[in-house]
């Protein structure tokens, strides 16, 4: 439309003026927004909370021996709380100068727990279990809306993370993965067939939830379990909502098929409303009082917890429950059509965002990297480390040492979160993500970044 220079313009002081301006007035401040707000596909709460960085808290474990890690994740978690469960004892006069003078600055808080090495696995898992409730107790659960709860070699892409979340009610107890360990036999529960992640393991979608991809209701297929919406996430809605037949004998108890769980490396995401449901001393007893089943690691312990003390299941965000293709927590990437091994650990995503900066990603890469929540290093798995990063520092000599054969895992831990971090800065800032709502996603290679 184009102006009619005939055309005589109202006055300012005119009644027809002011009219306008009012009217123009409201229907930027009041009208347009909450349109926005009503069509927004998958917006499944009442309101958008507007967070930030402030709003999360990163709940992880150290050890003095290890410290390289928890410094690295400082590259991906600035500006965000952070409190690092050490073992009983620890001293941090034993680590670098330039840990000691970054724990203020990067808002870190420091607690102690003991390992309880009788009853675990690997040393530290008690640990980790108690982490998550440890740095609430720490840090203060005003303090936070989300905790965001990982290894020490889980990196989380913050600003995809705050983009998912405020599409949800932090008041509500949740516990967010779509990344779970679960039987792929489920007549014959071998330890050898459980794999992370299965796509059929129980789950919950937020309540309310919708998404464009899910299509009619005749024309449904679940290649899974039929996840329930649900807020909260419920043992008897999941039992409920079974298809599988996995609760047919009318035993509604999650908790006998050994090995469900979330996975502990590929991170979890907290709300607030599930840390005020019970007290931290209720919590510690439990943990101290669970049998050996229920404490072989970390994440086992810590779902059971939720199972027994709180009734509350995973919950998964929903974005990648109707696209097979995508998981936002440590998604791995498939082999391609031809056969060909992208690299299915953190090499491989590292490859992904490389090729998206160059413009060479398609548009199922690109909705991938635009939802992606986190990624686990893998830092104990040496072995593959030399087989799969090794290629990959020798693109990036400045950030590795000169030297492959003298890389331990720390080190290639260590060149992995920062490397990662640079990565989601640059596709962020290239992909305007902080503007993307979280049910859309950007294709745009016609102008790759430099």
């Amino acid at each position: 439309m184009f102006l009619d220079q005939n055309r005589k313009l109202p006055r300012r002081n005119s009644s027809r003026y002011k009219a306008a301006a009012v009217l123009t007035a409201v229907l930027t401040c009041c009208i347009v927004p909450l349109l926005y707000l009503v069509s927004r596909p998958g917006y499944s709460e009442q309101h958008k909370t507007g967070l930030t960085r402030s709003d999360l808290l990163v709940a992880m474990t150290g050890t003095t021996q290890r410290m390289l890690l928890p410094e690295a994740t400082r590259a991906w978690r600035e500006g965000v709380p952070t409190v690092i469960v050490m073992e009983t004892g620890y001293d941090l006069t034993n680590t670098s100068t330039a840990f000691q003078q970054g724990t203020t600055s990067h808002l870190e808080q420091f607690a102690d727990y003991p390992d309880l090495t009788d009853r675990s696995f690997k040393m530290g898992d008690m640990r980790a279990c108690m982490a998550p409730f440890i740095a609430n107790n720490t840090a203060g659960i005003d303090s936070y809306k989300w905790i965001l709860f990982g290894d020490d070699d889980t990196v989380f892409y913050v600003d995809n993370a705050l983009r998912m979340l405020e599409t949800l009610d932090h008041t509500m107890p949740y516990i967010l993965s779509d990344h779970i360990w679960f039987p792929t036999d489920l007549k014959n529960f071998d330890m050898s067939q459980y794999q992370h992640p299965n796509r059929i393991a129980p789950r919950c979608l937020p309540c309310n939830y919708t998404d464009p991809a899910e299509g009619p209701p005749s024309n449904k297929t679940y290649v899974g379990f039929r996840a329930p919406r649900a807020c909260p996430c419920k043992p008897e809605d999941v039992c409920k909502s079974d298809n599988l037949g996995l609760f047919a004998d009318g035993n509604c108890n999650p908790a006998r098929f050994h090995w469900f769980w979330p996975h502990g490396g590929a991170g979890m995401i907290f709300s607030q409303g599930l840390m005020r449901m019970r007290s931290y001393e209720d919590i510690e007893l439990a943990v101290r009082s669970m049998g050996w089943a229920h404490q072989g690691a970390g994440d086992m312990a810590i779902a059971h917890i939720f199972w027994d003390e709180f009734g509350i299941m995973a919950t998964d965000p929903g974005y990648g429950y109707f696209r097979p293709t995508i998981n936002l927590f440590d998604p791995g990437w498939r082999l391609t059509p031809d056969g060909h091994d992208m690299g299915t650990h953190a090499a491989g995503v590292m490859d992904r965002f490389e090729m998206a900066l160059q413009g060479w990603c398609n548009e199922e890469c690109e909705d991938q990297l635009q939802h992606l929540i986190s990624v686990h290093l893998g830092a104990r798995e040496s072995a593959w480390h030399h087989a799969d990063v090794r290629k990959a520092l020798k693109h990036h000599p400045s950030q590795a040492a000169a030297d492959d054969e003298d890389l331990g895992h720390m080190h290639v831990g260590l060149f992995l979160h920062t490397r990662l971090a640079l990565l989601f800065r640059q596709y962020s800032s290239a992909r305007r993500i902080s503007r993307l709502p979280w049910m859309s996603h950007v294709y745009d290679t016609s102008d790759p970044p430099l």
